[in-house]
């Protein structure tokens, strides 16, 4: 599934309607790619984000992971803080990166540290070495990627 946010303030209402819309059982996610450049998880939007993990939470599996596809979002003191407000007031396991994120090739890398988590793997296919940039130097609005795995059973 891939769905794109219209705008940053709409995202937690977007998202429901989205799910809604595409028939997605509650609990069917075990892990969700969230793709945004990095400057949007700032304490500034803590509270947006708080309400966008919110209206994801009924849609995650017990166990789940919301990985965060942003560069250096942990690299440090201010970014650790934040992110570890924003997963022990969500009750949501996030996983985020220390470095750049994107192609080896300059400089970055699709492994989210906090987590050990290959995103690459995760949630792209090869195509993804035609991505030549970072995410650093790919400014978007926030994405939720495609959440390939949905839990069996």
């Amino acid at each position: 599934m891939w769905y794109a946010a219209k705008e940053q303030h709409e995202l937690w209402d977007d998202i429901v309607a989205a799910m809604k819309a595409a028939e997605v059982p509650e609990g069917s996610f075990t892990h969700v790619g969230w793709m945004f450049h990095g400057s949007e998880m700032t304490g500034e939007y803590k509270e947006q984000n708080l309400k966008f993990l919110a209206a994801l939470k009924p849609y995650l599996a017990e166990g789940a992971r919301v990985d965060i596809l942003a560069c250096e979002m942990v690299a440090g003191p201010t970014g650790l803080k934040i992110f570890k407000e924003l997963e022990q007031e969500s009750g949501i396991n996030l996983a985020a990166s220390t470095d750049l994120t994107g192609n080896s090739a300059v400089g970055g890398n699709w492994i989210l540290e906090t987590d050990g988590v290959d995103v690459k793997q995760q949630y792209f296919t090869d195509a993804i070495n035609e991505f030549s940039e970072t995410l650093l130097g790919f400014a978007m609005h926030r994405k939720i990627v495609r959440s390939a795995h949905r839990r069996r059973g």
